[in-house]
């Protein structure tokens, strides 16, 4: 099983790499490109001169999503031919057999062959563990996606990134209207490092609360630790009924 992971890892790895680092889209009209950087989030975003004349100012907040989800497609489908062409895949799929429950992977025969995969963390006496548990899902509720916002123009351009790419634009239509292609794209450019930059202060207070360990993610793990290895689980309820 662990070859088996490895060897898609690779394929993945194979894939990525041969994946351009840019990828660009418009919308349908052709008023709005958006560039992708290699982390999917909009590098730029920009109207052609002459934007009026293919998109109204109210069209114009919908044209930018648009032409940021034409530029995700694009580099999914360049991701999944390379995926396609990987070699290794093409022997597996060539496989008689494949997608049978003959290829499927093995399961571990007895709680305790899962081991290798557990959580490697040093888990508490049961008791204390479960508390603490209970404790931390009453204080919980599903974490809510990591986003970033931008604003230009006192407000009337805002723009919404989360980690899939651009996900929101609003666009005051009576100001917009107003606006040079020039005077517009330096609005849309102001927005956008706004908002990529609390999207990565986001992540970085999202990434610091996981490594402490102290949330219910690092119970849960925990307790997968402690069930994962029945000797250890045995040994602490056994020290409980002797305390």
């Amino acid at each position: 099983m662990t070859a088996r992971l490895g060897q898609f890892n690779a394929v993945l790895a194979e894939a990525r790499a041969a994946t351009p680092a840019r990828a660009e889209g418009h919308d349908a009209a052709g008023a709005v490109t958006v560039v992708l950087g290699p982390d999917n989030l909009p590098q730029s975003v920009s109207v052609a001169p002459g934007w009026q004349r293919r998109v109204s100012a109210a069209e114009l907040g919908p044209a930018v999503l648009d032409a940021a989800r034409a530029a995700s497609v694009k580099r999914a489908e360049v991701w999944m031919q390379s995926l396609g062409g990987s070699s290794w895949l093409a022997d597996r799929v060539a496989q008689p057999g494949y997608g049978t429950s003959a290829h499927a992977a093995e399961q571990p025969s007895h709680p305790g062959a899962a081991s290798d995969s557990a959580p490697q963390v040093a888990p508490r006496p049961p008791e204390a563990l479960a508390e603490d548990i209970l404790a931390a899902a009453s204080r919980s509720t599903l974490p809510a996606p990591l986003t970033g916002h931008g604003t230009a123009a006192d407000g009337r351009l805002r723009l919404e990134l989360a980690a899939a790419g651009l996900t929101g634009c609003e666009v005051d239509r009576d100001w917009a209207a107003r606006q040079s292609t020039d005077s517009l794209n330096s609005a849309l450019r102001e927005a956008l490092r706004e908002a990529a930059a609390e999207l990565r202060r986001a992540d970085e207070r999202a990434r610091a609360a996981a490594q402490t360990g102290g949330g219910l993610d690092g119970l849960l793990n925990e307790a997968l630790a402690l069930l994962s290895d029945p000797q250890k689980l045995a040994d602490s309820l056994t020290d409980r009924r002797l305390s």
